[in-house]
């Protein structure tokens, strides 16, 4: 009563109810608090609540909310994919990442940060195939939005597939009209690496461009 816009007292509530067993009492009190956030600091302490009590399904539910209070239109998709993550729902988790480069290309850094950590030659190759399953659907989509197929290089160089990155590089050369900046500079790369024969072809591409 004396703090009511401190929401993650409600929380905490419902972990009471939660610890008596009352479960129901305890959801109804979890769902209360979602329904009451009504500014931007307040998911961030009702979110914090819930996961501190591993209570996910309730986290993502505020964050969403979030992103119908925030006066800033800030979309929480790094949140959202944590949370994804601890719940081992690794399409959701992908696609929030995806999604906020739909937003905003000035994200691509972050994205990439928080990708470093799953994704890579030293991961799980089935995560890294769902990156790139997800990633081909949105070029697909949206071959104008080179966003996706600059991670898509990203991501392939993190795998050192050196072969796919120049496959894509060379595609985004021709469509941004880049004259074959790019592919020197990863030809560079890939000679660094030891993958001559595909530095090789890469130099030979620019090479063919002319003077």
């Amino acid at each position: 009563k004396q703090n009511p816009d401190a929401l993650n007292f409600i929380v905490d509530v419902g972990m009471v109810y939660a610890r008596e067993d009352e479960m129901d009492k305890a959801k109804s009190t979890w769902e209360s608090a979602v329904k009451a956030i009504k500014f931007e600091e307040q998911v961030f302490a009702v979110s914090n609540a819930f996961l501190a009590i591993r209570q996910y399904d309730f986290a993502i539910s505020t964050y969403l909310k979030g992103r119908k209070v925030s006066q800033n239109h800030y979309p929480f998709s790094f949140e959202l994919a944590d949370v994804y993550k601890l719940k081992g729902e690794n399409t959701l988790m992908v696609n929030e990442y995806l999604d906020v480069l739909e937003i905003q290309d000035s994200y691509i850094q972050s994205v990439q940060n928080a990708l470093q950590t799953s994704f890579g030659n030293e991961a799980d190759q089935k995560l890294n195939e769902l990156l790139k399953t997800e990633l081909l659907k949105r070029i697909a989509k949206n071959p104008d939005k080179t966003i996706f197929s600059e991670l898509l290089i990203w991501m392939q160089i993190q795998m050192k597939d050196w072969e796919g990155a120049f496959v894509q590089a060379k595609a985004l050369d021709k469509r941004k009209k880049e004259e074959g900046n790019r592919v020197m500079g990863l030809a560079q790369l890939f000679a660094q690496n030891e993958a001559y024969d595909v530095a090789i072809k890469a130099y030979n591409y620019v090479i063919a461009k002319g003077p």
